[in-house]
């Protein structure tokens, strides 16, 4: 008797349930049914923003929204549509979500939630523009500035930028050290991303933006063991892309050339400073009245005769 018992007690439970449950279906059908008859009673604008700089503001939103805040009241909310409202807004690259919905007052609640750019992108065509992290692009009005990390180069080829560039920088911003060592990134291309330190002088090579720890310790080792000794401009270019290494090259690559002067000398002057003897000093004598060790004689100079004037043919 008591399982018997217990088993209609759980029978009564479950179709109370359902009563409860066809009620309130039945129940919100007609009160959202009455309510979409009702007139619009107007329209509530938020703007969900925490950020120093106010990328959306309420009275802009009205007026984008243009004809539909003051001629609401006159409207039943029915003749409102919501979703074309939201794709309306979602248009605008300064807007990162939207919701559209009628509240049970007879008023229409538009909630708007504005960008949060999370890169700031300058591309090979010269264009630059912030990206959120899906994706969607704000374009770079002087008006605002937003300190993200900056991100430069050539993305053909890469399908989305965030996707590509966010977990390299997402590991940098989380370290104290390399988020405050690191200033920017440039991407070469999809297997060689730079890294351009704060510390002016030279560049890193970064490889494909993958296998993080391994490339930042080395990294790490190579600025703590090295360029103190070296000096931080005494390379251009540290190298981390290969496994297990850490090639650099030297600013400099080779010696500069000596100087070459070229200079003419006049042909009708006396210049004194010459490598020939100086004064007093004969020639093939080292100092003067002395002889040089290689003093020899002119070979046939004794036979030498000067010729007879005075003979005739």
């Amino acid at each position: 008797m008591l399982r018997l018992s217990q088993k209609k007690k759980r029978i009564v439970y479950l179709i109370l349930s359902c009563a409860a449950v066809v009620y309130l279906a039945v129940s919100l059908g007609m009160v959202s049914g009455k309510a979409a008859d009702e007139m619009c009673r107007g329209v509530i604008i938020t703007v969900h923003d925490t950020a120093e700089l106010k990328f959306v503001k309420p009275h802009e939103l009205a007026v984008d929204l243009g004809e539909l805040p003051r001629r609401a009241r006159s409207m039943k909310i029915s003749g409102i549509d919501l979703d074309s409202i939201e794709k309306r807004l979602q248009r605008f690259d300064k807007i990162e979500n939207v919701n559209v919905t009628a509240l049970s007052n007879g008023k229409i609640h538009i909630e708007v939630w504005p960008m949060r750019p999370v890169i700031r992108v300058f591309d090979q065509f010269g264009a630059s523009y912030y990206l959120n992290r899906s994706g969607k692009r704000m374009v770079a009005d002087p008006r605002y500035y937003v300190d993200v990390p900056v991100v430069t180069g050539n993305f053909t080829g890469i399908d989305s930028i965030t996707g590509f560039i966010m977990p390299l920088l997402d590991y940098i911003e989380a370290d104290s050290l390399w988020s405050h060592a690191i200033d920017a990134v440039k991407v070469q291309s999809p297997q060689e991303v730079i890294l351009l330190p704060v510390i002016h002088g030279h560049v890193v090579n970064f490889g494909t933006p993958d296998n993080f720890d391994d490339k930042f310790m080395r990294l790490k080792a190579f600025y703590t063991k090295v360029m103190p000794v070296k000096g931080w401009d005494y390379y251009d270019t540290v190298s981390v892309r290969w496994a297990g290494q850490v090639v650099s090259t030297r600013r400099v690559k080779k010696l500069p050339e000596p100087p070459a002067v070229e200079y003419n000398m006049p042909v009708d002057i006396d210049d004194p400073e010459t490598m020939s003897a100086g004064p007093g000093i004969a020639p093939g004598q080292a100092l003067p009245d002395r002889p040089a060790k290689s003093d020899k004689p002119v070979p046939g100079a004794g036979t030498l005769k000067r010729p007879d004037k005075s003979h005739s043919i």
